[in-house]
């Protein structure tokens, strides 16, 4: 008889840890921090292209599970273009740590994500087709010009799902 397959919860990442002893930002550096991430996700659900793209810099990666695309453009084009504007969808991020490094210009960010994506004019129709998922955002964010008055932007997003849910193929059709 053969033994079944161990099941092995979902750990983090190395390369997604922030240390247990961070470096906390300046009240007004955590707010602009958390103001960045949220362009970015209320951005996608918006389909408000300006939104989005004032999140990242020009020089960007977003790595997928599937892909990783490097610089604004690319993002802009392959992500937001071809899949994010023609869905339905809400993300949601919490549970936010931020890691502020070097002279105070850089940070590291890890924060969970719940995310729920349906064919485009069908999310609020009862029963309809949907994909749901929830993970870990690892992101690098650098400030964009002064150091004292420079605004933060995205330079690096990965995302680890941990769980799914219904029709992945929603999602990749496009």
């Amino acid at each position: 008889m053969a033994s079944p397959t161990a099941i092995v919860p979902w750990v983090m990442p190395e390369d997604m840890k922030l240390p247990v002893a961070i470096t906390h930002p300046s009240p007004e550096d955590r707010v602009a921090i958390t103001d960045c991430i949220d362009r970015l996700v209320l951005g996608m659900d918006t389909n408000d292209a300006e939104l989005f793209d004032s999140a990242l810099a020009q020089n960007a990666q977003w790595v997928l599970h599937i892909k990783t695309l490097v610089g604004l453009q690319a993002i802009h084009e392959q992500c937001f273009d071809s899949d994010i504007t023609k869905l339905d969808t809400t993300h949601y991020v919490t549970n936010m740590r931020i890691h502020v490094e070097d002279d105070g210009s850089k940070a590291a960010v890890t924060t969970l994500y719940e995310a729920h994506h349906y064919r485009g004019g069908r999310g609020a129709v009862s029963g309809s087709a949907r994909y749901s998922t929830g993970g870990v955002y690892f992101m690098r964010l650098a400030r964009d010009g002064d150091l004292a008055q420079g605004d933060w932007k995205i330079t690096y997003v990965k995302l680890k799902p941990i769980w799914t849910e219904g029709d992945r193929l929603l999602v990749m059709q496009h």
